[in-house]
């Protein structure tokens, strides 16, 4: 370290001919934070203080420093959170518009269930049922002596399945999004309205889970291009006469 400062100044102006001064770098700095508090941790008073014990675990970040490929994909990964924070807003939109449609399709169609006629008997099966007059591939129908109604019962899930309003259908989509247990959201909807709602979640694991993961690929590699491209450039400066 202390040749390299020697060798590039501190502060020196970076041009064509001159890599700039050692504290010109970010990285530089930060290795520089890391060798200092190592030698203020030997002081006896001062070896104990909790805050230099939190920072000792800086160390094995001095190997970024020095291995050339590791600071350009850490320098991919910093360079891309501005383009994360807009891929997150596009997703975002994109779920709520889904929340949204979800909302005004199936509100309040996850507490139905088969009746007794005429009694607050419900089915022992407790399978859900539709009350809408889908013509192509309807719902789940109630058998014989049974009929349809909105009792309100809890939704699916100990309530945690739900259209009823904007936020529950949010984080119904938002968990359907990551592929967790999205089939049985699927099969409740084919229950409660119709198999055709299952056109719905399939857009949405198409573009908000497979499409926005290569967005998100697409920024990272990206961002490594142009990582990897300044790193040459600041090579072919560092080795140029």
């Amino acid at each position: 370290m202390c040749l390299k400062m020697t060798a590039c100044g501190f502060f020196t102006i970076k041009s064509a001919k001159h890599p700039g001064g050692y504290f010109r770098s970010a990285w530089n700095k930060l290795d520089f934070i890391i060798v200092l508090v190592g030698f203020v941790a030997l002081i006896p008073s001062v070896a104990n203080v909790s805050s230099i014990r939190i920072l000792r675990t800086l160390r094995p970040l001095r190997a970024v420093n020095s291995m050339d490929r590791l600071r350009i994909i850490v320098d991919a990964l910093l360079s891309s959170f501005s383009a994360f924070l807009s891929v997150a807003m596009l997703v975002v939109m994109l779920l709520s518009v889904f929340s949204i449609i979800g909302v005004q399709m199936w509100n309040g169609v996850l507490h139905q269930q088969c009746y007794v006629i005429n009694t607050t008997i419900p089915h022992q099966s407790g399978h859900l049922c539709t009350m809408t007059d889908v013509i192509l591939f309807p719902g789940h129908n109630c058998e014989e002596g049974y009929e349809c109604r909105n009792e309100g019962e809890p939704n699916p899930h100990e309530g945690l399945m739900s259209f009823d309003n904007f936020f529950q259908a949010l984080l119904t989509l938002y968990q359907n999004m990551s592929l967790t247990d999205w089939t049985k959201t699927v099969y409740k909807i084919s229950d409660a309205w119709s198999p055709l709602g299952s056109i719905f979640f399939c857009s949405l694991v198409f573009i908000m889970s497979f499409c926005s993961m290569n967005l998100v690929l697409a920024v990272i590699f990206s961002s490594y291009q142009h990582a990897k491209s300044d790193s040459a450039i600041n090579i072919a400066i560092e080795v140029s006469p």
